[in-house]
């Protein structure tokens, strides 16, 4: 056989061995194919309708007071008559009540001390700003601390007596020889006083703080500048606190007037013991106008309701059923972004009550929009993460006949990147899969499961 038959024989043989290994692996890769499934998922589950994001959700609203006038009374003040009853309706400048002028008066010196304390600080603190402004500022040291080397000294010792004790007789009389021949002994010298220890030199006075000029650095001295102008801010500011104080109080204790502040209502009339013992207010005048509620909106809710709006409230401490007008809607979102589960942005709005009666300063309230919206109508919309896009059209990975396959949709609005609206291609009956796991492919086994058991939450 010729080299060249041998050559044509073995690509032969190698190309049929090639088409069998091939045959074999599609075989194989469809039969492992057919055993692969993937989860898909209702769409019931994945979705919301679109007026959802323009509905209004329940909220709790808290009620503020604008126009409130409450009068307090103490120990020391006696009431000589009261004008007013529950319930009336007053001017600005009408007379409610009167005091007995006699404690008033007592009361009204001690306010006019009051006052001129008040407007001393403020004299003192701009001094000391003006002093501030004429400091020229030092430039920051850096020299190492100096610190004194301990004493080292020896304490001083006396030497110990060694004087030999006598071993004579002391009753002994010595003869005159002995007398003679006895060495004269030198007296003992007089013990002398201890030489008192020199007195430690007196520490010298410390300069008392006032009198020590206050350095600053240039940082240093336009912060102290900008915090005593501050403060000079917030002394005055109760300066004219106490000023008006004073002046009321001395028109009071005039004739022992106590005026309405502004048109409006008695609200509340209380006993005079009962009231200073509970330390709540005697009376309380209000306005109708002058009770709002406090509470939020959704971000999705924006699209829909706005001002003007009209809302119903249910008082939680009283039972009873007010109503409302949304009055102003704030564009600065809430600090609390959390309600009924749902994680989103809301902002503040301001709700106008219509009959505020029986209603208190920081009540709290269920608030619901009027009229709602009809959960039945909109369109169909699927979140994000489950819509793919190609060449500019938009598809899902859907479950027909059992198996997965790309069915391209019609999309519409996106809502904040969270869900866009679906206008074909796909229904609430319908089931996806996620398509960004790697079985997600066409062809492959669906298998249905809820959500909230799926791989994706665990």
């Amino acid at each position: 056989m010729s080299k060249k038959k041998k050559i044509i024989i073995s690509l032969v043989v190698t190309v049929v061995i090639i088409g069998l290994i091939t045959g074999i692996l599609l075989a194989v890769k469809k039969k492992t194919k057919n055993k692969k499934t993937v989860e898909v998922y209702s769409v019931t589950e994945l979705s919301e309708n679109s007026s959802n994001f323009g509905s209004w959700k329940t909220m709790s609203g808290r009620v503020i007071i604008k126009n409130e006038q409450k009068i307090y009374l103490n120990a020391q003040q006696q009431v000589a008559e009261v004008l007013v009853k529950e319930g009336d309706t007053v001017k600005a400048g009408d007379v409610l009540m009167r005091y007995d002028t006699t404690s008033q008066n007592l009361q009204l010196e001690s306010m006019a001390a009051d006052v001129e304390i008040a407007r001393v600080a403020v004299i003192v603190a701009e001094r000391e700003l003006e002093k501030l402004k004429n400091t020229t500022p030092v430039e920051p040291t850096t020299e190492p601390p100096v610190t004194e080397a301990p004493t080292t000294e020896a304490p001083t010792t006396e030497a110990p007596t060694t004087e030999t004790p006598s071993t004579e007789d002391p009753d002994a009389t010595p003869t005159d020889g002995e007398q003679d021949n006895k060495p004269q002994e030198t007296p003992a010298p007089a013990p002398q006083p201890p030489v008192p220890a020199p007195e430690p030199t007196p520490e010298p006075e410390p300069i008392p703080p006032e009198d020590m000029e206050q350095t600053y650095t240039k940082e240093e001295l336009e912060k102290a500048i900008k915090d005593k102008e501050n403060e000079i801010k917030s002394l005055r500011t109760a300066y004219q606190l106490e000023q008006i104080k004073y002046e009321i109080a001395s028109y009071q204790s005039a004739n022992g007037d106590v005026l309405a502040n502004f048109d409006g209502v008695v609200k509340t009339l209380a006993d005079q013991e009962e009231s200073i013992l509970n330390n709540e207010p005697f009376m309380v005048i209000g306005t109708d106008d002058g009770y709002t509620v406090q509470s939020d909106i959704g971000e999705f809710s924006l699209m829909t309701v706005g001002i003007g709006n009209t809302v119903t409230m249910q008082n939680y401490e009283n039972g009873m059923t007010y109503t409302g007008t949304i009055t102003e809607i704030s564009n600065i979102p809430s600090d609390n972004n959390y309600y009924y589960g749902m994680v989103e942005t809301y902002y503040p709005i301001t709700i106008a009550v219509d009959d505020p009666e029986g209603l208190t300063q920081d009540s709290w309230l269920e608030v619901s929009l009027d009229g709602g919206f009809d959960e039945d109508t909109g369109v169909l919309c699927l979140q994000t993460a489950f819509v793919m896009s190609e060449n500019g059209n938009s598809y899902v990975m859907k479950q027909v006949d059992g198996k997965l396959k790309k069915c391209y949709v019609k999309t519409g609005k996106n809502y904040w990147g969270s869900y866009v609206e679906i206008l074909s291609g796909l229904n609430e009956e319908d089931y996806v899969a996620f398509p960004y796991l790697s079985s997600a492919v066409e062809g492959t086994k669906t298998v249905e499961i809820s959500l909230y058991d799926s791989a994706l939450f665990r």
